[in-house]
């Protein structure tokens, strides 16, 4: 295996998360829409005088709104845990490298130094 690739579990638990983050980012292009939907309903009702479903429409936008919000949260959550995932590949690769460097140079001690 190449040290550039990701190891076969990473690749699949990447995958996984970016499914469900472009998952999550549709949901809350369709909940927009909807919500974009509602604020002109909720206009022609007030335009119209009709308050009974004025009052019900902005309840269902309300609703709509904080389920965009949760929406909003588990994208974020699953961008971070994208980010971790990446962070712990990339240590992986790395921190081998780092180490061998570091054993593999002698630290001199200041006396040594001067002689």
């Amino acid at each position: 295996m190449d040290s550039q690739e990701m190891p076969k579990e990473l690749m699949e638990r990447m995958k996984v998360i970016v499914q469900a983050e472009t998952q999550g980012k549709h949901q809350i292009a369709l909940l927009n829409n909807k919500i974009r939907d509602l604020a002109v309903r909720i206009k022609r009702c007030s335009q119209s005088g009709n308050k009974a479903l004025k009052y019900t429409l902005e309840h269902r936008k309300r609703v709509a709104q904080n389920v965009r919000a949760v929406y909003h949260r588990y994208v974020m959550k699953k961008k971070v845990d994208a980010a971790r995932l990446l962070i712990r590949d990339f240590m992986r690769q790395t921190l081998p490298v780092v180490r061998n460097r570091v054993i593999g140079q002698q630290i001199l001690s200041p006396t040594e130094e001067a002689a």
